[in-house]
C-alpha cells in the first residue's frame, strides 16, 4: 500500500455498502469487511481478483469501544487507501452495522444510543453485555447518570480498550452504575437521592467528577453538585480516593447564593478567561479554589473565613503563580523570516493571543513551556491567526478568531508547514544523512539524485510556496513518505532543474519500476482542496 506508484484515479472508486449487520467497502479487488453480527467488530480484509483469492491481513476481532472502532477506522483507511475515505465516513457505516446488530436483540438500543450519544458518541452502548440486558438499557434511557456513567467508564482505564472481553468486565460494571458514583464512605442512599433531584440538570463533567466526592447527605442544590463535582473531575486520585476535606468543607458550606455569585462573576471575569477559555464556570472555579494550599484552607475555614473572600485570595494567588513573563522554548530551527508570522515568546503573548482572538489557546501554555509545541500569531490579507505546531513539525491547530476558518488560516497552516518540514524530516536523521543507497534504480533522463535531507529541504522549498493547492499538499505528503523509504534504503528520489532551479521531483521503490512525479501527484490529487489541520478534540471542548 505504500507504492508511490499507486497514485491513479482507481482510488477514488470507493464502493461503501451496509449489507443487515455487515459494513463493506471496496476498492478494485480490495474488499474490507466490518461485521458487528456478534455485537463487535469481526474484520477481514481480502486482495485478490474477483473472488477474492488470498487474504490480506489475518481476520481480526475488536471490542465496540471508542479504542476499538478507531482501530477499525485506521484499518479501513489503510487497507482502501490512506485519506480515500473521510473516517466520519467510515464511521458512519461501521456504527450503523452496530446498531443493526443491537436493535435485532432489542429495540431499546436506538433510544439508548441516542440517550448515551447526547454525551459522547460509543459504541459500547451497542456492545453484547449493554444489548442483552433489558434492565441496563432501561435505565439508560430514563436516567441521564447511567447515560454519563457509560460514556465515561471508557475513560477510566484505556488498558485492553480494544480487546472484546473488556466490554463485557464495563457492562457488568454497569449494571450496578449507581454505585460508580458512590465514593468511599459515602451513603448510598444520599448519592441516589442527590442523583435523582439533580442529575438531569448537572453538566456530564460535573456529575462524573462526584465519583472523588465524599457524600454522605444529599447536596442542597445544582451549584454545590457542578462545584463540587468539577472539583472531583480535576482531582487526582493518587493523591487519595476523595476530594481534599477542606476544599470538600469550604463549598458545603457556602450557601447556594454565594456560589451562585461566585459562577456569574467567574463567567464574567477576564483573568480566568485568559487562563481557562470557555471551559463551564463550574470548572473554572474549580481550579481556581485549588490555587489555595490545604493548609491556607484549612487556616480559613478555622476562622470561618467568608466563601467569597477564599475566593478572593485564590484569584490573587493565581495572578502570582501565572508568571507572564517566563520565556518559551524556542524551535531548534531559524524562526520564519516573515513579518506576517510571529512567534509568541512568552506565556503573557499567548495568553494575550487568548484572549484578542477569542479563544483558548492558552491552555497550550504548559506546551510551549516545555518545548512540545511552539505558538505563532500571523496575519495575512487583514485577517489573523493562531497556530500550533507540534515539536516534530506537525500543523496541530490553526484557528482565526472565535476559532472561525479564514484566509489566514489557509495561508499559516501551508507557510508552517513548509516552515517546520526540517523538523518532520529530522526524525529520519541529520540534515546531512544520506538519502541515496547504492545500488540505485535509473531515473528518466534529466533528472539527477536526491541525495541528502538538507537537499531535499530546499528543493521543497523552491517548489511549494503558501497559501498551498490541493497539488502542493500532496506533494509535501509525498515528500515526507519518500524520505522514510529513501532513508531507509527502499526509496531514489531525483530532481530535475531548469537553470539551476528545482522543477520537479521524481520517485522510484524498490520493488516497483513504477516511477512517481510531482506532476502525476498534483495531476490526481487536483488543486480545489483547502487545507486546514486536524482539530483537537479537547480545544474543541474547552472552546
Amino acid at each position: 500500500m505504500n507504492d508511490f506508484g499507486s497514485f491513479d484515479p482507481a482510488w477514488q472508486e470507493v464502493d461503501c455498502t451496509l449489507e443487515n449487520c455487515r459494513a463493506i467497502f471496496r476498492r478494485d479487488n480490495i474488499e474490507v469487511v466490518v461485521d458487528a453480527t456478534h455485537h463487535d467488530f469481526f474484520v477481514t480484509v481480502t486482495d485478490g481478483d474477483p473472488p477474492p483469492q488470498s487474504p490480506k491481513v489475518r481476520p481480526l476481532r475488536l471490542a465496540a469501544t471508542r479504542r476499538g472502532l478507531g482501530e477499525v477506522i485506521q484499518l479501513v483507511d489503510t487497507h482502501i487507501g490512506p485519506g480515500v475515505l473521510n473516517p466520519d465516513a467510515i464511521e458512519g457505516y461501521v456504527m450503523d452495522a452496530l446498531i443493526v446488530a443491537g436493535r435485532a436483540v432489542n429495540p431499546l438500543v436506538d433510544d439508548a444510543f441516542t440517550a448515551v450519544d447526547l454525551v459522547v458518541r460509543t459504541p459500547l452502548v451497542c456492545c453484547r453485555g449493554v444489548v442483552h440486558n433489558p434492565h441496563l438499557l432501561r435505565d439508560l434511557i430514563a436516567f441521564r447518570p447511567a447515560a454519563v456513567a457509560l460514556a465515561r467508564i471508557e475513560d477510566e482505564d484505556l488498558r485492553d480498550a480494544s480487546v472484546p472481553e473488556r466490554t463485557e468486565i464495563w457492562a457488568d460494571v454497569l449494571s450496578r452504575w449507581r454505585d460508580l458514583y458512590c465514593a468511599p464512605q459515602s451513603t448510598r442512599r444520599s448519592v441516589n437521592r442527590t442523583l435523582s433531584r439533580l442529575g438531569e440538570e448537572a453538566s456530564a463533567e460535573a456529575l462524573w467528577g462526584l465519583r472523588r466526592v465524599l457524600i454522605d447527605a444529599p447536596l442542597p442544590s445544582i451549584q454545590h453538585l457542578e462545584v463540587l463535582g468539577s472539583l472531583g473531575a480535576r482531582h487526582n486520585v493518587n493523591e487519595g480516593p476523595t476530594l481534599d476535606p477542606a476544599l470538600h468543607l469550604a463549598v458545603l458550606r457556602a450557601s447556594t447564593e454565594e456560589l451562585g455569585t461566585a459562577l456569574v462573576l467567574i463567567d464574567e471575569g477576564q483573568l480566568d478567561r485568559v487562563v481557562f477559555g470557555r471551559d463551564p464556570p463550574a470548572m473554572r472555579l474549580a481550579e481556581i479554589l485549588t490555587v489555595i494550599s490545604v493548609h491556607d484552607m484549612r487556616i480559613a475555614l478555622d476562622r470561618r473565613v467568608r466563601f467569597d473572600d477564599i475566593l478572593q485570595n485564590a484569584i490573587h494567588a493565581l495572578q502570582d503563580v501565572l508568571k507572564l513573563n517566563v520565556q518559551t522554548i524556542e524551535p531548534p530551527i531559524p524562526l520564519p523570516r516573515d513579518s506576517r508570522v510571529t512567534f509568541l515568546a512568552t506565556i503573557g503573548d499567548i495568553l494575550k493571543e487568548g484572549v484578542e482572538m477569542d479563544h483558548c489557546v492558552a491552555t497550550r501554555a504548559p506546551k510551549a513551556l516545555s518545548g512540545a509545541s511552539y505558538i505563532f500569531h500571523v496575519e495575512y490579507a487583514g485577517e489573523t491567526a493562531t497556530v500550533e505546531v507540534s515539536a516534530d513539525g506537525r500543523v496541530l491547530e490553526a484557528r482565526g478568531p472565535e476559532n472561525v476558518p479564514n484566509g489566514a488560516v489557509a495561508f499559516a497552516t501551508s507557510f508552517l508547514s513548509l516552515w517546520a518540514l526540517p523538523l518532520r524530516l529530522a526524525e529520519f536523521g541529520p540534515e546531512e544523512a544520506s538519502l541515496w543507497s547504492l545500488p540505485a534504480p535509473s531515473l528518466p533522463a534529466g533528472f539527477e539524485p536526491v541525495r541528502t535531507i538538507a537537499e531535499l529541504n530546499e528543493i521543497v522549498a523552491q517548489l511549494l510556496g503558501p497559501p498551498f493547492d490541493g497539488g502542493d499538499k500532496g506533494v509535501l505528503a509525498w515528500v515526507i513518505q519518500s524520505a522514510e523509504l529513501s532513508a531507509a534504503g527502499n526509496y531514489w528520489i531525483g530532481v530535475q532543474r531548469v537553470a539551476d532551479v528545482a522543477f520537479e521531483l521524481c520517485g522510484r521503490s524498490s520493488d516497483s519500476p513504477t516511477i512517481i512525479t510531482t506532476a502525476k501527484i498534483r495531476t490526481f490529487v487536483g488543486f480545489d482542496d483547502e487545507e486546514t489541520p486536524d482539530l483537537d478534540d479537547d480545544w474543541d471542548l474547552r472552546t
